[in-house]
């Protein structure tokens, strides 16, 4: 991306040399928000109005409240940066480059994954792709447009759009943005080009006329970031769009729940303004906090665009089989939600960007082979860099160690969360005994104590999550660090799933089904806990090798021997069975502890490092 704020953009007929370009972080960040906000707001039109593969609707205020503000400025923003991209790729392309490339970025991609399952599902007879069987309260099916539509527009946008674009690339061209901007900059005015939005209906996706409407939003994308003025312009209006924007989604929920009639070319005016606000608003954030960059960013920037194509499929799976649970629908919807990004991005990980082929089919350019030249031109830039570019990098740098550090302060927390929801549920449970009876007892259905367990155990699960990421992302090239990281995000994810289901509910209300589950589950989680134990201590020391076998041995035998216990157990209560089983358990959340302390040294360690050698090539 190229940045528009201190230098008016270059036009064919300038004949001096150009400006240092610089890449627009703020767009980048912005995009990656706007992808996986698309991934939230389908995680909530499956439980309320609007279209999805999988369908259970459950009125809930929260997720309807997140399903409305999400879809009011989510697509108009992507078009809006898509225009902006465009506008930066004609910058440095010919026309004729540009369209191979919107073939090769959209068209592609489009095709393989739009026509291929329906192809596939009507040759070789896979009704699975259609819908699944099991569970006739929800509906799902692979083939269809889905969010693939937005591609497709995208694609004819393009075309449609590149004749215009390459007149307001000309002094002509140039002249009238140049004019249009001049009038922007004054106070307010920038809210006007909301104006001939206001007769197109944003109703649905079905409707002729929403392509004309997105379609002004993709040309405003590429006047807007074609002139400073106008970044100045959303700079000064940045807060008043902003507190506009909030007031009118209050005001547009508060009509919804109450049923209040009003003039539709009223509530036409109302959402496309709104939507606009938000635009300016999400425009003017981005450019004041979010234009620098960082590893996560780097990361993000290339995955964006495959995990939009990847996660319809993913969240649809992973909603059939939890939508239909008896679960509050706000913990169905941030399970739906954790477990979609997490399986997404791995996927993107592990099966996307690691081959050619699949690069390319999913709208990515290909991997570079590491030649001479290129091994000589890298030794080149490190040669003539300087110091402010040092500087610049220890700078983003900085920011992300501060936020791996961040989330692996995750891991500390969720352990003394664990501990202390224990003890606190303990002594909050008439009657129960610490030291003879289950940790399971306390979240058993029909407990006192289960709301609290529940909530709790949910925001634990949530920091090993985030644990998990901070540790797949301080992993560096150590394989069996982003292999543990991957293991714990897993682990907390099944956590999650394994909250229906109580230990004590074949005795209580849940029946045999549910203590089945609840056996499965915790088979699985122990086993991921032994794995990520051992593949974390393969990164570390020999001390730390050993206390972590220790770890596994503890875990496993006192396990075993609280589990001796259970068949004796009337209730899940027999003599010292509480103490066994809290042993084996607080092993385990000792060795997250412990290992949090240690990887929060390495990484500040690695970067302090890293900055003295830095400093250290440039005094050479």
């Amino acid at each position: 991306m190229k940045t528009i704020e201190d230098k008016q953009t270059a036009t064919p007929l300038q004949t001096t040399a150009p400006a240092k370009i610089e890449r627009r972080y703020d767009v980048d960040w912005l995009r990656v928000v706007a992808v996986f906000s698309v991934i939230a707001l389908h995680s909530a039109v499956i439980f309320s109005s609007g279209q999805f593969n999988v369908k259970h609707v459950q009125p809930s205020l929260t997720v309807d409240t997140i399903q409305t503000y999400l879809s009011v400025w989510i697509i108009p923003l992507l078009f809006v940066l898509a225009g902006a991209a465009t506008k930066f790729a004609l910058d440095r392309r010919t026309p004729k480059e540009y369209c191979s490339e919107r073939v090769k970025r959209l068209l592609v991609p489009l095709v393989i994954w739009l026509f291929v399952p329906a192809i596939a599902a009507t040759v070789f007879g896979w009704d699975f792709l259609f819908q699944l069987p099991g569970n006739p309260r929800l509906a799902f099916t692979v083939v269809g447009t889905g969010h693939l539509w937005f591609i497709g527009y995208l694609f004819g946008f393009s075309l449609i759009a590149l004749p215009l674009f390459v007149f307001l690339r000309k002094p002509t061209g140039v002249r009238i943005i140049s004019w249009l901007a001049n009038i922007c900059e004054k106070p307010g005015v920038i809210f006007l080009l909301a104006i001939p939005l206001m007769e197109i209906s944003p109703a649905d996706n079905d409707n002729l006329l929403l392509q004309l409407f997105y379609l002004f939003y993709f040309i405003y994308g590429f006047i807007i970031f074609s002139d400073a003025r106008f970044g100045r312009a959303i700079d000064k209006q940045t807060w008043y769009a902003l507190a506009a924007g909030i007031a009118l989604v209050i005001m547009i929920m508060f009509m919804a729940e109450t049923k209040m009639h009003i003039d539709s070319r009223v509530d036409r005016i109302l959402t496309v303004f709104n939507r606009w606000c938000w635009v300016i608003a999400f425009l003017g954030l981005g450019h004041r906090f979010l234009n620098r960059t960082n590893r996560v960013l780097r990361y993000l920037t290339e995955a964006s665009y495959p995990i939009y194509i990847l996660h319809f499929l993913i969240l649809a799976l992973i909603g059939y089989y939890i939508a239909g649970l008896g679960w509050p629908v706000e913990l169905k919807y941030l399970t739906i939600l954790s477990l979609a990004v997490a399986a997404t991005v791995l996927a993107y990980d592990l099966l996307v960007k690691r081959t050619n082929v699949t690069r390319v089919l999913f709208g990515m350019k290909p991997k570079r082979a590491l030649t001479p030249r290129n091994a000589s031109a890298n030794r080149k830039r490190r040669r003539t860099m300087n110091i402010s570019d040092v500087m610049e990098r220890h700078q983003s740098e900085s920011t992300m160690t501060k936020l791996a550090r961040l989330l692996l302060i995750c891991g500390i927390l969720s352990s003394l969360l664990r501990v202390a929801t224990d003890i606190l549920a303990a002594m909050w449970y008439p009657g129960y005994s610490y030291i003879d009876q289950t940790m399971s007892q306390l979240a058993a259905i029909g407990a006192p104590t289960r709301p609290f367990q529940i909530a709790l155990l949910a925001v634990y699960d949530a920091l090993v999550i985030a644990f998990g990421i901070g540790v797949w992302g301080s992993a560096g090239r150590k394989r069996s660090l982003r292999v543990t990281g991957i293991l714990l995000v897993i682990f907390g994810a099944i956590g999650l799933v394994e909250l229906p289901f109580p230990q004590t509910a074949m005795q209580l209300h849940g029946g045999l089904a549910a203590e089945t589950m609840h056996i499965i589950v915790t088979s699985v989680g122990v086993l991921l806990i032994v794995l990520f134990i051992g593949f974390g201590a393969a990164a570390h020391g020999k001390g730390f090798r050993l206390y972590s076998i220790a770890t596994i041995l503890t875990l496993l035998v006192f396990g075993a021997l609280a589990g001796l216990q259970a068949p004796q157990a009337a209730q899940f209560s027999a003599p010292w069975m509480g103490v066994l089983e809290r042993v084996s358990y607080y092993s385990y959340l000792l060795w997250i502890l412990v290992f949090a302390v240690v990887r929060l040294r390495v990484v500040g360690k690695e970067s302090q490092d890293h900055i003295n050698h830095s400093m250290k090539g440039l005094q050479v």
